[in-house]
């Protein structure tokens, strides 16, 4: 998770969005896009970001996409395991949720430290 009016993007002719439909089930004409917004490269489709214009404060970037150095992680956490596949290894030492975990990613980064204001 990150400040939004943090983020600082080098090619931005480049990133493309991409909006997802809430229920394809439903007619065209009565499909309505989902709110989350997935930034990504457009010349290799490699994902950038997410945002969402009901938290306009934070965009969510992908660890793959940050040349910021950062802290490392105290431990590993591993979400939505109800959905993992069967073939997918998780850590020992990690903390494990079937779905998301009760704690908000911002209470997770101040419970753990990693809070920045």
């Amino acid at each position: 998770m990150g400040q939004k009016d943090t983020l600082k993007v080098k090619g931005t002719e480049f990133v493309k969005i991409y909006r997802g439909i809430k229920d394809k089930d439903v007619p065209k004409d009565e499909q309505v896009e989902c709110g989350n917004r997935r930034h990504f490269c457009g010349e290799c489709s490699t994902m950038l970001w997410a945002y969402h214009p009901l938290w306009p404060q934070w965009c969510y970037p992908f660890a793959s996409a940050i040349d910021t150095p950062l802290l490392p992680a105290k431990r590993p956490i591993c979400i939505m395991l109800k959905y993992k596949a069967n073939w997918a290894s998780v850590p020992n030492n990690a903390d494990l949720f079937d779905e998301y975990p009760d704690l908000s990613i911002e209470e997770w980064h101040k419970l753990n430290g990693y809070w920045k204001d």
